[in-house]
């Protein structure tokens, strides 16, 4: 069963690990971080309907885009998820503290 709350938290401690590792250096990074993250999650589909019904993700009318299978709304499930949880202002600022003490 999908706990969002549990991947929220995973994904924030990955986010901290891969600025300490200089994987992510700038914005554009810790962006392509999470795409990555979401690809990998939604790849199969036993877990994108577990995603989905954790997320409780039931309408998506108003995305800019068509959901056409089950890794579509998993992935988009997974993107309002992490826009409404994740603070990029916060991960922006760890980046730039990382590569001024350098």
């Amino acid at each position: 069963m999908f706990n969002k709350y549990a991947f929220i938290d995973d994904l924030k401690e990955s986010i901290v690990d891969a600025i300490e590792n200089e994987e992510i250096k700038e914005h554009y990074d810790l962006i392509e971080f999470i795409c990555e993250e979401l690809e990998r999650k939604t790849t199969y589909y036993g877990e994108c309907f577990d995603i989905v019904k954790g997320c409780n993700f039931t309408n998506w009318s108003d995305l800019d885009y068509e959901i056409k299978c089950i890794s579509s709304a998993a992935f988009a499930a997974l993107k309002e998820l992490i826009d409404e949880e994740i603070d990029y202002d916060y991960f922006n600022k760890l980046i730039q503290e990382k590569q001024e003490n350098e």
